[in-house]
């Protein structure tokens, strides 16, 4: 009687332990690369999806990579060379340049004063 308990203890060790690991396949985010941003484009440009990523990629001249659609028609993207905050602003400013954003931001936590 007195293996119940330490196969119960064994068995929530063994749970609690895995519940951190994910495999690459269950849609775990994988870590950061480079600064995520929110951009938003106007209407009857490009799309908030890889293809329309792609384009604004080559259009900025930095590479892009979508994280996921956001609601209001934004997008989460991740500059994946900016190696520190002066490559990160450089990308920022040559995306907003560009006609088809309406705008372009970093992805920040936001709290209110």
């Amino acid at each position: 009687m007195r293996t119940r308990p330490l196969i119960l203890l064994s068995l929530i060790t063994v749970l609690a332990l895995g519940a951190g690991c994910s495999s690459a396949g269950d849609g775990a985010r994988e870590p950061a690369a480079g600064p995520q941003l929110i951009v938003k484009f106007r209407s009857g440009t490009l799309a908030c999806d890889d293809a329309g990523i792609a384009r604004l990629s080559a259009q900025a001249g930095v590479r892009l990579r979508l994280i996921r659609p956001m609601s209001g028609d934004a997008c989460v993207i991740r500059l994946q060379d900016a190696a520190d905050s002066a490559a990160t602003a450089a990308a920022l400013a040559a995306i907003r340049g560009l006609p088809p954003v309406q705008y372009a931001e970093p992805d920040a936590p936001m709290r209110a004063s």
